[in-house]
Protein backbone atom coordinates (compact mmCIF):
# COMPACT_ATOMS: atom_id res chain seq x y z
CA UNK A 1 0.00 0.00 0.00
CA UNK A 2 1.47 3.51 -0.92
CA UNK A 3 0.50 6.66 -2.18
CA UNK A 4 -0.22 7.31 -5.42
CA UNK A 5 2.41 9.84 -7.57
CA UNK A 6 0.60 13.14 -7.70
CA UNK A 7 -2.84 11.67 -7.03
CA UNK A 8 -2.46 11.99 -3.44
CA UNK A 9 -4.88 9.06 -2.49
CA UNK A 10 -3.98 5.43 -1.10
CA UNK A 11 -4.10 2.61 -3.63
CA UNK A 12 -4.10 -1.10 -2.32
CA UNK A 13 -3.59 -2.12 -5.83
CA UNK A 14 -2.09 -0.62 -9.05
CA UNK A 15 -4.89 -2.43 -11.32
CA UNK A 16 -7.21 0.31 -12.79
CA UNK A 17 -10.47 0.08 -11.22
CA UNK A 18 -12.71 -0.54 -13.93
CA UNK A 19 -13.92 -3.93 -12.42
CA UNK A 20 -16.17 -4.07 -8.97
CA UNK A 21 -14.08 -7.25 -8.20
CA UNK A 22 -15.36 -9.79 -5.53
CA UNK A 23 -12.72 -9.76 -2.48
CA UNK A 24 -11.77 -13.43 -3.70
CA UNK A 25 -8.65 -14.27 -5.18
CA UNK A 26 -7.93 -17.87 -6.70
CA UNK A 27 -4.76 -19.86 -6.52
CA UNK A 28 -5.80 -22.73 -8.68
CA UNK A 29 -8.62 -24.98 -10.33
CA UNK A 30 -9.60 -27.94 -11.40
CA UNK A 31 -12.24 -29.22 -13.85
CA UNK A 32 -15.65 -27.57 -12.71
CA UNK A 33 -13.82 -26.53 -9.24
CA UNK A 34 -11.94 -23.44 -8.04
CA UNK A 35 -9.19 -23.31 -4.64
CA UNK A 36 -9.36 -19.99 -2.90
CA UNK A 37 -6.27 -18.07 -1.49
CA UNK A 38 -7.27 -19.66 1.74
CA UNK A 39 -8.39 -22.74 0.51
CA UNK A 40 -12.14 -22.85 0.47
CA UNK A 41 -13.22 -24.60 -1.99
CA UNK A 42 -15.33 -23.18 -4.61
CA UNK A 43 -18.05 -24.68 -7.66
CA UNK A 44 -17.29 -22.34 -10.57
CA UNK A 45 -20.69 -21.27 -12.22
CA UNK A 46 -19.26 -18.15 -13.75
CA UNK A 47 -16.85 -20.55 -16.04
CA UNK A 48 -14.55 -16.88 -16.69
CA UNK A 49 -17.69 -15.80 -18.08
CA UNK A 50 -18.06 -18.03 -20.81
CA UNK A 51 -14.33 -18.57 -21.35
CA UNK A 52 -13.58 -21.84 -19.70
CA UNK A 53 -15.54 -24.40 -21.87
CA UNK A 54 -13.20 -27.02 -20.70
CA UNK A 55 -12.87 -26.33 -17.00
CA UNK A 56 -9.76 -25.37 -15.26
CA UNK A 57 -6.52 -26.88 -15.92
CA UNK A 58 -7.73 -29.30 -18.50
CA UNK A 59 -4.47 -31.42 -18.81
CA UNK A 60 -4.54 -31.07 -23.15
CA UNK A 61 -4.94 -27.14 -22.91
CA UNK A 62 -2.24 -27.14 -20.30
CA UNK A 63 0.16 -29.61 -22.56
CA UNK A 64 -0.66 -28.21 -25.36
CA UNK A 65 0.10 -24.94 -24.21
CA UNK A 66 3.22 -26.13 -22.35
CA UNK A 67 4.74 -27.63 -25.82
CA UNK A 68 4.35 -24.77 -28.15
CA UNK A 69 5.74 -22.30 -25.64
CA UNK A 70 8.64 -24.54 -25.32
CA UNK A 71 8.93 -24.65 -29.20
CA UNK A 72 8.22 -21.42 -30.71
CA UNK A 73 5.39 -18.65 -29.18
CA UNK A 74 5.78 -16.09 -31.68
CA UNK A 75 7.11 -15.38 -35.22
CA UNK A 76 4.56 -12.20 -36.07
CA UNK A 77 2.25 -12.73 -39.41
CA UNK A 78 4.83 -11.76 -41.65
CA UNK A 79 5.66 -15.91 -41.77
CA UNK A 80 3.19 -18.68 -42.27
CA UNK A 81 2.19 -20.22 -39.33
CA UNK A 82 1.22 -23.69 -39.62
CA UNK A 83 -1.01 -23.97 -36.84
CA UNK A 84 -2.24 -21.15 -37.79
CA UNK A 85 -3.36 -22.73 -41.08
CA UNK A 86 -4.45 -26.26 -39.15
CA UNK A 87 -6.85 -24.32 -36.78
CA UNK A 88 -8.27 -22.17 -39.83
CA UNK A 89 -8.91 -25.37 -41.91
CA UNK A 90 -10.65 -26.87 -39.19
CA UNK A 91 -12.68 -24.15 -38.21
CA UNK A 92 -13.78 -23.11 -41.75
CA UNK A 93 -14.57 -26.89 -42.19
CA UNK A 94 -16.79 -27.39 -39.12
CA UNK A 95 -18.61 -24.30 -39.94
CA UNK A 96 -19.92 -25.40 -43.14
CA UNK A 97 -20.01 -21.73 -44.77
CA UNK A 98 -16.62 -19.92 -44.21
CA UNK A 99 -13.46 -20.66 -46.46
CA UNK A 100 -11.29 -18.23 -44.27
CA UNK A 101 -10.64 -17.24 -40.65
CA UNK A 102 -8.61 -14.50 -39.48
CA UNK A 103 -7.13 -14.82 -35.54
CA UNK A 104 -7.06 -12.10 -32.96
CA UNK A 105 -6.68 -11.61 -29.61
CA UNK A 106 -10.43 -10.83 -28.24
CA UNK A 107 -14.21 -10.92 -29.21
CA UNK A 108 -13.83 -7.37 -29.52
CA UNK A 109 -10.89 -7.47 -31.92
CA UNK A 110 -13.12 -10.25 -34.08
CA UNK A 111 -16.35 -7.53 -34.49
CA UNK A 112 -14.00 -5.02 -35.65
CA UNK A 113 -12.93 -7.39 -38.00
CA UNK A 114 -16.14 -8.51 -38.92
CA UNK A 115 -17.30 -4.90 -38.68
CA UNK A 116 -14.63 -4.13 -41.46
CA UNK A 117 -14.94 -7.18 -43.21
CA UNK A 118 -18.51 -6.26 -44.15
CA UNK A 119 -17.87 -2.56 -44.71
CA UNK A 120 -15.07 -3.75 -47.09
CA UNK A 121 -16.88 -5.65 -48.64
CA UNK A 122 -19.43 -3.32 -50.32
CA UNK A 123 -16.25 -1.16 -51.16
CA UNK A 124 -14.54 -3.11 -53.58
CA UNK A 125 -17.84 -4.36 -55.06
CA UNK A 126 -18.32 -0.74 -56.04
CA UNK A 127 -20.64 0.64 -53.28
CA UNK A 128 -18.41 2.34 -50.97
CA UNK A 129 -21.40 4.27 -49.25
CA UNK A 130 -22.74 0.98 -48.12
CA UNK A 131 -21.56 1.08 -44.45
CA UNK A 132 -24.22 1.56 -42.02
CA UNK A 133 -25.07 -1.80 -39.77
CA UNK A 134 -28.25 -2.69 -38.32
CA UNK A 135 -27.79 -4.21 -34.81
CA UNK A 136 -30.70 -4.91 -32.03
CA UNK A 137 -31.25 -3.47 -28.31
CA UNK A 138 -30.10 -5.28 -25.27
CA UNK A 139 -26.81 -6.56 -27.43
CA UNK A 140 -23.22 -6.19 -26.57
CA UNK A 141 -20.37 -6.83 -28.92
CA UNK A 142 -17.59 -5.35 -27.21
CA UNK A 143 -15.94 -2.59 -25.58
CA UNK A 144 -13.89 -0.98 -28.31
CA UNK A 145 -15.49 2.27 -29.48
CA UNK A 146 -16.51 0.98 -32.56
CA UNK A 147 -18.27 -2.24 -31.08
CA UNK A 148 -19.25 0.23 -28.18
CA UNK A 149 -21.51 1.91 -30.67
CA UNK A 150 -22.48 -0.98 -32.42
CA UNK A 151 -24.28 -2.51 -29.03
CA UNK A 152 -25.56 1.10 -28.29
CA UNK A 153 -25.86 0.53 -24.49
CA UNK A 154 -25.62 4.58 -22.62
CA UNK A 155 -23.62 3.00 -19.91
CA UNK A 156 -20.86 1.84 -21.94
CA UNK A 157 -20.94 5.25 -24.11
CA UNK A 158 -21.32 7.85 -21.65
CA UNK A 159 -18.18 9.86 -21.26
CA UNK A 160 -15.87 8.86 -24.20
CA UNK A 161 -17.00 11.37 -26.45
CA UNK A 162 -18.76 11.19 -30.00
CA UNK A 163 -20.18 7.82 -30.45
CA UNK A 164 -18.72 6.41 -33.48
CA UNK A 165 -21.17 6.13 -36.46
CA UNK A 166 -22.64 3.88 -38.63
CA UNK A 167 -25.14 1.87 -36.30
CA UNK A 168 -28.73 1.91 -36.25
CA UNK A 169 -30.41 0.24 -33.34
CA UNK A 170 -33.78 -0.86 -33.53
CA UNK A 171 -35.90 -3.03 -30.61
CA UNK A 172 -35.24 -7.15 -29.89
CA UNK A 173 -36.97 -8.94 -32.37
CA UNK A 174 -39.06 -6.50 -34.09
CA UNK A 175 -39.03 -7.03 -38.16
CA UNK A 176 -40.84 -4.24 -39.06
CA UNK A 177 -38.21 -2.03 -37.88
CA UNK A 178 -35.32 -3.75 -39.25
CA UNK A 179 -37.47 -3.32 -42.96
CA UNK A 180 -37.47 0.56 -41.68
CA UNK A 181 -33.65 0.58 -40.90
CA UNK A 182 -32.78 -0.67 -44.15
CA UNK A 183 -31.41 1.97 -46.84
CA UNK A 184 -29.32 2.64 -49.82
CA UNK A 185 -26.18 3.13 -47.03
CA UNK A 186 -26.80 0.06 -45.45
CA UNK A 187 -24.00 -2.68 -45.28
CA UNK A 188 -25.01 -5.57 -42.74
CA UNK A 189 -27.37 -6.58 -40.08
CA UNK A 190 -25.58 -7.90 -37.02
CA UNK A 191 -27.04 -10.09 -34.31
CA UNK A 192 -26.26 -12.32 -31.61
CA UNK A 193 -28.39 -16.18 -32.10
CA UNK A 194 -28.39 -15.41 -28.11
CA UNK A 195 -28.34 -12.25 -26.15
CA UNK A 196 -26.25 -12.55 -23.12
CA UNK A 197 -25.02 -9.33 -21.76
CA UNK A 198 -25.68 -8.97 -17.79
CA UNK A 199 -27.00 -12.13 -16.96
CA UNK A 200 -29.56 -12.26 -19.33
CA UNK A 201 -30.38 -14.80 -21.34
CA UNK A 202 -32.76 -13.60 -24.79
CA UNK A 203 -33.01 -16.59 -27.67
CA UNK A 204 -33.46 -14.88 -30.96
CA UNK A 205 -36.46 -16.90 -32.55
CA UNK A 206 -35.66 -18.74 -35.42
CA UNK A 207 -38.19 -17.84 -37.61
CA UNK A 208 -36.83 -14.41 -37.16
CA UNK A 209 -33.56 -15.30 -37.71
CA UNK A 210 -34.39 -16.95 -40.97
CA UNK A 211 -36.36 -13.48 -41.94
CA UNK A 212 -33.24 -11.80 -41.75
CA UNK A 213 -31.28 -14.05 -43.57
CA UNK A 214 -34.18 -13.06 -46.33
CA UNK A 215 -33.81 -9.25 -45.99
CA UNK A 216 -30.05 -9.66 -46.25
CA UNK A 217 -30.17 -11.77 -49.70
CA UNK A 218 -33.24 -9.46 -51.20
CA UNK A 219 -31.14 -6.23 -50.35
CA UNK A 220 -27.71 -7.29 -50.95
CA UNK A 221 -26.33 -7.13 -47.42
CA UNK A 222 -24.50 -9.59 -45.20
CA UNK A 223 -25.39 -11.05 -42.19
CA UNK A 224 -22.72 -10.94 -39.25
CA UNK A 225 -23.29 -13.17 -36.67
CA UNK A 226 -21.89 -12.45 -32.76
CA UNK A 227 -20.75 -15.98 -31.44
CA UNK A 228 -17.74 -14.73 -29.73
CA UNK A 229 -20.49 -15.88 -26.25
CA UNK A 230 -22.13 -18.82 -27.92
CA UNK A 231 -19.81 -20.62 -30.09
CA UNK A 232 -17.73 -23.12 -28.97
CA UNK A 233 -19.86 -26.08 -27.32
CA UNK A 234 -22.03 -23.23 -25.40
CA UNK A 235 -25.34 -24.47 -26.93
CA UNK A 236 -24.18 -28.34 -27.31
CA UNK A 237 -22.47 -27.66 -30.92
CA UNK A 238 -19.67 -26.13 -31.50
CA UNK A 239 -21.41 -23.20 -33.06
CA UNK A 240 -25.44 -21.77 -31.99
CA UNK A 241 -26.42 -21.26 -35.68
CA UNK A 242 -26.59 -24.75 -36.89
CA UNK A 243 -29.48 -24.90 -34.45
CA UNK A 244 -31.35 -21.50 -36.65
CA UNK A 245 -31.16 -22.69 -39.98
CA UNK A 246 -29.47 -19.50 -41.29
CA UNK A 247 -25.88 -19.26 -42.85
CA UNK A 248 -24.27 -16.27 -41.85
CA UNK A 249 -22.13 -14.87 -44.02
CA UNK A 250 -19.32 -13.46 -41.27
CA UNK A 251 -18.86 -15.01 -37.69
CA UNK A 252 -17.42 -13.65 -34.87
CA UNK A 253 -16.10 -16.03 -32.01
CA UNK A 254 -13.67 -15.70 -28.88
CA UNK A 255 -14.05 -16.52 -25.47
CA UNK A 256 -14.23 -20.39 -25.54
CA UNK A 257 -12.13 -20.71 -28.18
CA UNK A 258 -8.85 -20.28 -26.65
CA UNK A 259 -9.86 -22.56 -23.23
CA UNK A 260 -8.82 -19.15 -21.66
CA UNK A 261 -6.01 -18.30 -24.04
CA UNK A 262 -6.60 -15.14 -24.95
CA UNK A 263 -7.87 -15.69 -28.85
CA UNK A 264 -10.83 -14.48 -31.10
CA UNK A 265 -11.63 -14.91 -34.65
CA UNK A 266 -13.78 -14.09 -37.84
CA UNK A 267 -15.03 -16.47 -40.05
CA UNK A 268 -15.82 -15.37 -43.64
CA UNK A 269 -17.17 -16.59 -47.19
CA UNK A 270 -14.71 -16.08 -49.68
CA UNK A 271 -17.25 -13.68 -51.04
CA UNK A 272 -17.83 -11.44 -48.27
CA UNK A 273 -14.12 -11.21 -47.36
CA UNK A 274 -13.36 -10.67 -50.90
CA UNK A 275 -12.03 -7.03 -49.59
CA UNK A 276 -10.00 -8.59 -46.96
CA UNK A 277 -6.20 -8.02 -48.91
CA UNK A 278 -2.58 -7.94 -47.81
CA UNK A 279 -2.75 -4.09 -46.02
CA UNK A 280 -6.23 -3.89 -45.05
CA UNK A 281 -6.15 -5.91 -41.62
CA UNK A 282 -3.61 -6.77 -38.96
CA UNK A 283 -2.62 -8.31 -35.49
CA UNK A 284 0.68 -8.07 -33.89
CA UNK A 285 -0.36 -11.32 -32.17
CA UNK A 286 -3.01 -13.01 -33.58
CA UNK A 287 -2.57 -16.45 -35.31
CA UNK A 288 -0.35 -18.49 -32.60
CA UNK A 289 -2.79 -21.07 -32.15
CA UNK A 290 -2.06 -23.86 -29.25
CA UNK A 291 -5.60 -26.04 -29.59
CA UNK A 292 -6.77 -29.22 -31.53
CA UNK A 293 -10.87 -28.76 -31.66
CA UNK A 294 -10.92 -32.33 -33.19
CA UNK A 295 -10.07 -33.62 -30.08
CA UNK A 296 -13.10 -31.65 -28.20
CA UNK A 297 -15.95 -33.28 -29.87
CA UNK A 298 -16.78 -35.84 -27.06
CA UNK A 299 -16.66 -33.49 -25.07
CA UNK A 300 -19.20 -31.26 -26.53
CA UNK A 301 -21.45 -34.00 -27.24
CA UNK A 302 -21.40 -34.95 -23.41
CA UNK A 303 -22.32 -31.16 -22.13
CA UNK A 304 -25.26 -31.11 -24.96
CA UNK A 305 -25.94 -34.39 -23.24
CA UNK A 306 -25.91 -32.76 -19.84
CA UNK A 307 -27.34 -29.47 -20.65
CA UNK A 308 -31.16 -30.13 -22.83
CA UNK A 309 -32.31 -32.49 -20.03
CA UNK A 310 -31.79 -30.35 -17.20
CA UNK A 311 -33.17 -26.98 -19.34
CA UNK A 312 -36.34 -28.89 -19.82
CA UNK A 313 -36.73 -30.01 -16.25
CA UNK A 314 -36.59 -26.30 -15.23
CA UNK A 315 -39.09 -25.33 -17.49
CA UNK A 316 -41.60 -27.96 -15.93
CA UNK A 317 -41.02 -26.74 -12.51
CA UNK A 318 -43.84 -24.60 -11.19
CA UNK A 319 -41.73 -22.13 -9.45
CA UNK A 320 -40.30 -20.66 -11.99
CA UNK A 321 -41.57 -18.59 -14.18
CA UNK A 322 -39.37 -19.22 -17.34
CA UNK A 323 -35.86 -20.42 -18.00
CA UNK A 324 -35.07 -19.43 -21.76
CA UNK A 325 -31.70 -20.19 -23.50
CA UNK A 326 -30.11 -23.63 -24.61
CA UNK A 327 -28.11 -26.24 -23.22
CA UNK A 328 -25.38 -24.49 -20.99
CA UNK A 329 -26.57 -21.06 -21.71
CA UNK A 330 -29.82 -20.78 -19.57
CA UNK A 331 -31.20 -18.55 -17.35
CA UNK A 332 -34.26 -18.71 -14.46
CA UNK A 333 -37.05 -16.24 -13.46
CA UNK A 334 -38.55 -16.17 -10.15
CA UNK A 335 -41.24 -14.60 -9.77
CA UNK A 336 -41.32 -14.26 -5.86
CA UNK A 337 -38.38 -12.19 -5.83
CA UNK A 338 -37.73 -10.82 -9.09
CA UNK A 339 -34.46 -11.57 -8.87
CA UNK A 340 -32.57 -13.87 -11.93
CA UNK A 341 -29.41 -16.32 -11.91
CA UNK A 342 -28.13 -17.58 -14.69
CA UNK A 343 -25.29 -20.40 -15.06
CA UNK A 344 -23.75 -23.25 -16.19
CA UNK A 345 -25.10 -26.66 -15.55
CA UNK A 346 -22.31 -28.86 -14.08
CA UNK A 347 -22.66 -32.24 -14.06
CA UNK A 348 -19.51 -32.73 -11.85
CA UNK A 349 -15.93 -31.74 -10.89
CA UNK A 350 -14.67 -32.69 -14.49
CA UNK A 351 -17.32 -30.46 -16.39
CA UNK A 352 -18.29 -26.84 -16.69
Amino acid sequence: MRKAAKAGHIVTSHLLPTFARVDLGFERGEGAWLVATNGERYLDFTSGVAVNALGHAHPHVAQAIAEQAAKLIHVSNLFRIPEGERLAERLCAASGFAEYAFFCNSGAEAMEGAIKCARKYHAVNGAPERVRIITFEGAFHGRTLATLAAGGQKKYLEGFGPVVEGFDQVPFGDLAAVKRAIGPTTAAILIEPIQGEGGGVHVVDNQFLRELRELCDTNGLLLVLDEVQTGMGRTGDLFAFPHTGVTPDIMALAKALGGGFPMGAFLTTAAAGKGMTAGTHGSCFGGMVVLDLDRHSAARAERHHQGEPRHEEARARPRRKTARGRTLAMIFDKPSTRTRVSFDVAKDRNNV
